[in-house]
């Protein structure tokens, strides 16, 4: 019998140790696999009838620490938020230019001023002036450049948050299927270490997209929530749905981000979940914290939203300002046409006040007729009513319309005329605009926002329509009224780099009194500030996960030097398993022989 019970011991022995290597050679062999944790083979005694027979593997388990691994998993949703803002933020600032590299739109700003103040030493320049028009342009097309990158940097982020919900609901199927698996296999008492690696891999994909929660039952299926708590894997997988914009604009509407519940075919039941409500920026709202989706949505919502806001409020005071300005003064010779930017009609309200003239010129700029209408004496009218005063105070030299597209014109009757305005003084009722200002018939910037913010086209075709001039309000019949070496209107346009306004608080900037030069360097510092702040926020995050991740590796990660050391102590136990075995053996031999 102690023969029988030796020889059993050790057939047990082998058996554990030839288990035990497997184990070993497992670790060894996924040392380097992502998701793999180290496993133990772990025995006991078996004890029959209150006797030692030898030693059985009870389970393979894994060694894993979940308040670490629930630690990881958050630690990757707030390293996958900052690190996408990061991204975009970075992206941003190879579009806008960073302060002092004289690609920004205050440089260009900068130089259209330099290019007025040479313009008003040297108003007679036609070079001069092309030079003015042409620091003009360049810094209508940045603006619009920032304008255009703002957007199609949100529409990257929207498009990027798409490609992330396609990874959220391939995680989300895959820990559903692994789910499934391990109920079964704990049902039917099989290894389950493997498949749970492989769904806390999926897991902390899942946390590197969203910020997630987990809870574990007793059937050994996973949980996940949102970390507000909306359930993506429970009983069945869910469904995440977004569909990207097709164009990004400011006003963009945006559609919501919405989890489905499925049933065991995969189709959609029940009503579901928005963890991203629809609609425009910034009034989008979202109970997601963490990953990759948070930080896109900061990106697409807040901080570029904020930009664009930024721009426009730059944009629509450098147009107005400047149009005002240039509005009330003329080029020299005088244009035959002016045709406004604004489309009226006339039977439209106009009620101003101050007198402005219209009047007709050679080209030599002596005053071939002029009319002084007083908007104040006119009190409310219609636009009609403006275009007859006009029309009966120029009779035969000039005539005053509406075009097809419900543009303001004056022209001269005469090819050999020109016609100028001077509206100091004036101002409409509502919009507080000068008379020419308000009609656009002299508008150097056109465009009624930051994306389609341009020269004037007539400006842009002929730099000599450039009004660096101003009418004279007293000059008679035969007088000189537009002088070419005039630079008065270009003296005041070059003085508009000092003068300060009152800018709106938007898009996360204060309400502030600033020049047109330091709102636009305020625009880029504060962009570079973000994309700084955002990149040391990564940095931050990603070493806080590393360290997370570190010791989560080290706890449950294959050190190979330590597999060594267990295969030699299960090398041994073999070894002296299989020579037991072969005692045992002998001395079984030995007596049958003597009972022979």
């Amino acid at each position: 019998m102690s023969l029988a019970i030796a020889m059993n011991n050790a057939l047990s022995g082998l058996a554990a140790s030839q288990q035990g290597l497997a184990v070993i050679s497992q670790n060894v062999a996924n040392a380097n696999t992502e998701g793999y944790s180290r496993k133990l083979a772990n025995q006991s005694t078996v004890i029959i009838g209150g006797v030692g027979s030898g030693v059985r593997i009870d389970d393979i388990t894994r060694l894993v620490d979940g308040f670490l691994a629930a630690e990881s998993r958050v630690a990757a949703s707030e390293n996958g938020r900052a690190k996408a803002l990061a991204q975009v933020h970075a992206l941003a600032q190879n579009m806008f230019g960073a302060p002092g590299n004289n690609l920004s739109v205050a440089d260009d700003l900068a130089r259209f001023n330099n290019s007025l103040e040479a313009l008003a030493n040297n108003p007679e320049n036609a070079g001069i002036r092309l030079n003015a028009i042409n620091a003009a342009k360049r810094l209508a097309e940045n603006v619009r450049d920032l304008a255009d990158s703002a957007q199609s940097i949100r529409r990257e982020a929207d498009q990027q948050i798409d490609a992330a919900v396609d990874r959220m609901n391939q995680r989300i199927l895959s820990i559903d299927e692994f789910n499934d698996q391990i109920s079964r296999g704990i049902a039917n008492n099989l290894p389950i270490v493997d498949l749970q690696d492989q769904r806390d891999l999926a897991l902390r994909q899942l946390a590197d997209e969203i910020d997630v929660q987990t809870f574990t039952r007793a059937d050994g299926r996973m949980a996940v929530l949102t970390g507000y708590g909306v359930e993506l894997v429970g009983d069945q997988a869910t469904l995440v749905t977004y569909s990207p914009a097709s164009s990004v604009e400011p006003a963009t509407v945006f559609g919501e981000i919405t989890v489905w519940p499925l049933n065991e075919e995969g189709d959609i039941i029940g009503s579901g979940a928005d963890i991203v409500t629809a609609g425009a920026s910034p009034a989008i709202t979202t109970t997601l914290t963490g990953g990759r989706v948070a930080g896109l949505l900061q990106a697409r919502d807040e901080d570029m939203a904020d930009f664009a806001l930024q721009v426009e409020a730059f944009a629509t005071m450098l147009r107005d300002e400047v149009n005002a300005l240039h509005n009330q003064g003329t080029a020299a010779p005088t244009p035959r046409t002016l045709t406004g930017t604004q489309v009226v009609a006339g039977t439209d309200v106009f009620q101003a006040t101050g007198t402005v003239r219209v009047a007709v010129t050679d080209r030599a700029g002596a005053l071939i007729d002029s009319v002084d209408v007083d908007l104040t004496a006119l009190g409310a009218v219609t636009v009609n009513a403006v275009i007859t005063a006009i029309n009966t105070g120029l009779a035969g030299n000039a005539t005053a319309s509406i075009s097809t597209d419900g543009e303001l014109t004056i022209t001269a009757t005469s090819a050999a005329h020109g016609v100028a305005i001077n509206d100091i003084g004036t101002e409409e009722a509502v919009t507080e605009r000068g008379f020419s200002h308000y009609f656009g018939l002299n508008d150097l910037f056109t465009g009624s926002s930051a994306a389609d913010f341009e020269v004037n086209a007539d400006f842009a075709a002929n730099p000599a329509r450039f009004a660096a001039a101003r009418l004279s309000t007293t000059a008679l019949v035969g007088e000189g009224a537009v002088a070419v070496g005039d630079n008065r209107n270009a003296q005041a346009l070059a003085e508009l780099s000092a003068t300060t306004f009152d800018f709106d608080a938007t898009g996360g900037l204060g309400a502030q009194r600033s020049s047109l030069g330091n709102y636009a360097a305020v625009i880029i510092a504060l962009s570079a500030t973000r994309a700084t702040a955002a990149n040391d926020n990564a940095e931050q995050k990603g070493l806080i996960f590393e360290n997370v991740q570190n010791r989560l590796d080290a706890q449950t990660g294959v050190n190979v030097d330590e597999e060594l050391a267990i295969m030699v102590v299960y090398q041994n136990a073999f070894v002296m398993a299989a020579r037991v075995l072969r005692a045992a053996s002998e001395l079984l031999d030995t007596l049958n022989d003597m009972i022979r």
